[in-house]
């Protein structure tokens, strides 16, 4: 593993520290997200850090209610814990609000030198915003070609 064996010069993570956005919002995001996802599931968030804008709500109603159907459709469980049943159906139902909650949390940070759906369509399609995918890694040479 790169953290357990590093290989070249240190390096700052993304969104590890940040002059504007202080630190740790790296490790803020993930648990924002089950904010989210518990503000969906439950009517209340563990962390009131997200002000209920007009975004944010929007898209923990969006989440509720496709984890309403998404249970109506056996796609995900409720009992006794929340499980995904189907990663197709998260991509199409479940990733769009989600994303939407995590571009109104980063907007709140101070993340606003990308329009907020810019960002969206990033996470929710995994592509630049110009619309072309990232070059592929390149292939890796065998033991017998080096």
């Amino acid at each position: 593993s790169e953290l357990n064996w590093p290989l070249g010069g240190r390096e700052p993570l993304d969104f590890a520290k940040s002059a504007s956005l202080g630190s740790g919002i790296r490790w803020q995001l993930p648990f924002q997200l089950l904010d989210g996802l518990l503000l969906a599931l439950t009517g209340r968030a563990a962390d009131a850090g997200l002000a209920p804008s007009t975004d944010a709500i929007a898209a923990a109603e969006a989440l509720r209610a496709a984890i309403s159907a998404g249970r109506s459709a056996h796609e995900v469980q409720l009992t006794p814990h929340f499980v995904l049943l189907s990663r197709s159906w998260y991509d199409s139902a479940m990733l769009p609000p989600l994303s939407r909650w995590a571009v109104a949390w980063l907007v709140k940070m101070g993340i606003t030198a990308i329009p907020p759906a810019a960002l969206a369509e990033y996470v929710t399609r995994r592509v630049p915003a110009a619309g072309r995918a990232p070059p592929p890694p390149p292939p890796r040479q065998s033991s017998a070609e080096r």
